[in-house]
């Protein structure tokens, strides 16, 4: 197998290609991968999975409008300005913003109260802890329009925002419209206002029917809830895409993203790949190619790169539970990716079960996002 430093040389250079089909020649060279006999359970050891259904959140009666969720724990030097941006929203349909304080400790919950008080709009759920799932459903609960919204408390939303959403949407070709998004440092200065970036995993930054969630919910329990939004919504749903931004993304120290390498639960990386699928399957959502690729592409560098605090055996361990689930799964067999080489190998590496190829095509990639060129 190629030495890490010659690979990372190889790949400064841009030469996949040639990474790819070396890759293929050393590893018939090199000795049996060892993986661990019982994977799973080294996992489980580290990071208890938690096993939920789809359940969803049926309402009854909808009523003309747009219902905001805004999930909120311990955001105090947030939320303020994350519900001035949806109330200073210029909008022409009924619109009710439902904040779930999700057990905060700090003052989120008395500034919520306050902010309330002057605007009828609102109406606020306080509940014990339950996560950023918990919250979302919390707010679902009790979301009583036809369409509904999205907004992280620690996020604002661009001037008409919400509007230009509504005036772009056609509800009779599709069930949600998603817009760009820009991102914003944690005091709000702008770092990036190029309108090129778009919302894949999230359900921010975008506006559903609000049937759409009937019949689903986030996953309890679990980080990286937000795969959902690929897995049951964009595999189900017709999605319209407006080609502007409508979305803040404030980017924070303390935030899952930033703190998943520090944390064992970076296994849910993991784990929620496991449970999603079975989601698709309660949910009967086709086995085809795209989500082949989808589940393919989870268990690369993004998963790699998420979880840098595990030893070797862990990686390995971790490593071999990607490969038994994705060989679990018999209406995958008939599925190849296409794309690049990187994507290829990755490809080749989980279904071969060969550790060393898997960690040369996650180092081509460091940062672990959607930006992946595999």
């Amino acid at each position: 197998m190629i030495p890490k430093n010659i690979f990372l040389v190889l790949n400064k250079l841009h030469v996949s290609s040639l990474i790819y089909q070396l890759s293929n020649l050393f590893s018939l060279k090199s000795r049996k991968d060892e993986l661990p006999l019982r994977p799973k359970q080294v996992l489980a050891d580290l990071d208890s999975p938690v096993i939920s259904s789809p359940n969803g959140n049926m309402c009854d009666e909808l009523h003309p409008g747009l219902s905001v969720v805004v999930p909120a724990y311990n955001v105090e030097n947030y939320i303020i300005d994350c519900l001035q941006s949806i109330t200073s929203q210029s909008i022409d349909v009924p619109i009710e913003i439902i904040v779930v304080d999700d057990g905060s400790t700090d003052k989120t919950g008395e500034l919520i109260d306050d902010f309330a008080v002057k605007h009828s709009c609102i109406s606020v759920i306080h509940q014990k802890n339950r996560g950023l799932s918990g919250a979302r459903n919390a707010g679902l609960a009790v979301a009583q329009r036809e369409y509904v919204a999205f907004v992280d408390s620690d996020d604002v939303l661009p001037r008409n925002a919400l509007q230009s959403l509504l005036d772009a949407f056609d509800p009779d070709q599709y069930d949600y419209i998603s817009g760009l998004w820009s991102s914003m440092s944690g005091n709000g200065a702008n770092i990036k206002l190029a309108e090129t970036t778009r919302t894949h995993g999230a359900p921010w930054g975008r506006i559903y029917k609000r049937q759409i969630w009937d019949d689903i919910s986030f996953p309890e329990g679990l980080w990286f809830e937000d795969s959902v939004q690929e897995y049951c919504v964009a595999t189900r749903y017709r999605e319209q895409l407006l080609a502007r931004s409508v979305y803040n993304r404030r980017q924070r120290s303390t935030s899952i993203t930033h703190i998943a390498t520090k944390n064992y639960k970076s296994l849910d990386s993991y784990w929620i790949v496991e449970e999603m699928l079975q989601w698709c399957k309660q949910l009967h959502i086709p086995f085809n190619q795209h989500l082949y690729e989808l589940t393919v592409r989870q268990f690369g560098p993004l998963l790699y790169w998420r979880t840098l605090l595990l030893n070797d055996d862990q990686r390995r361990a971790l490593f071999a539970c990607c490969c038994d689930l994705l060989a679990s799964y018999k209406e995958f067999d008939e599925y190849a990716v296409q794309g690049s080489d990187a994507f290829m190998a990755l490809e080749h590496s989980l279904r071969s079960r060969n550790y060393q190829l898997w960690e040369r095509v996650c180092l081509l990639r460091k940062n672990a996002d959607y930006s992946l060129s595999i």
